[in-house]
């Protein structure tokens, strides 16, 4: 990979790799795959295109947490940021290349989304080092990401199916986002600014996961959601109400089932997509 005119970064033909990760506070699913959004492999002819927004909107949030996660814990954060940016690569190339579900759109919206999709195809080639940047960058891109899966949303031809991805996938930057301010707040960010996006967090993953509707849930996405609502219960015992550690020795466990929760989120959407 390497960069064009401007920094921006010339995309190439990535690979896809699926990845196992052992996480500490539950055991592993078999099949599942770290935060992997298939937007390669599925049926629907519209769902690439939804699929490739929501890896970006999900692969944003777990870039900048792995980015904080590699300096301050002794984890594979560092392979598994070089995967992240593989699958926003391959997401952004899908994106870019301007698919026919896009031309539905006004030229501007297309800009708009070009836009935001390069942003993140730079975000991920290059995380700023400082956790304070890492940080607002981060941010702003996530209601720019956001738009890119409503609007993808909007174009497909399976309306309930293609509201039901956009929760999964907003539950699962939430939960990212939370691992992502406590990171911040270990490395020095002070408690007092993250404590509202933590807290906003935290809201938003419990809204979007009761928001997804049961009956319209596949079996093994029925167990896959409960076994989500069981991580959530014991992972928000660990948190203070502003969404942040109440103890130091517990941010490994945060860091990694914050990935266990976006993964387990995944999976579900490929079962919904396949």
């Amino acid at each position: 990979m390497g960069r064009g005119q401007h920094g921006k970064v010339d995309l190439i033909a990535p690979r896809l790799p699926m990845l196992s990760r052992r996480l500490v506070l539950f055991a592993p699913v078999p099949g599942l795959a770290v935060c992997a959004w298939p937007f390669h492999a599925t049926a629907q002819t519209d769902a690439p295109p939804m699929l490739a927004a929501v890896q970006l909107l999900v692969g944003v949030e777990r870039t900048a947490k792995l980015h904080l996660e590699r300096r301050l814990l002794n984890t594979r954060a560092a392979q598994e940021s070089a995967k992240e940016r593989q699958r926003i690569e391959a997401a952004s190339r899908l994106l870019l290349e301007q698919p026919k579900a896009l031309q539905r759109l006004s030229e501007r919206r297309r800009t708009q989304i070009s836009a935001a999709v390069q942003a993140a195809a730079d975000f991920a080639a290059a995380p700023p080092d400082s956790a304070g940047e890492l940080l607002r960058e981060s941010e702003a891109l996530a209601p720019r990401l956001g738009f890119v899966s409503t609007a993808l949303a909007g174009l497909s031809t399976d309306p309930a199916r293609a509201a039901q991805l956009d929760l999964l996938a907003r539950a699962g930057s939430s939960a990212l986002r939370i691992g992502k301010f406590n990171l911040a707040a270990a490395a020095g960010s002070p408690r007092a600014e993250l404590r509202v996006s933590a807290t906003q967090a935290l809201t938003e993953f419990s809204a979007a996961l009761q928001s997804v509707g049961e009956q319209d849930l596949q079996a093994g996405q029925r167990r896959e959601l409960q076994l989500v609502r069981h991580q959530w219960t014991l992972f928000i015992a660990a948190l203070g109400s502003d969404g942040l550690a109440r103890d130091a020795q517990a941010l490994a466990d945060i860091a990694s089932t914050t990935d266990r929760m976006a993964e387990t989120l995944a999976s579900m959407a490929r079962r919904g997509t396949a």
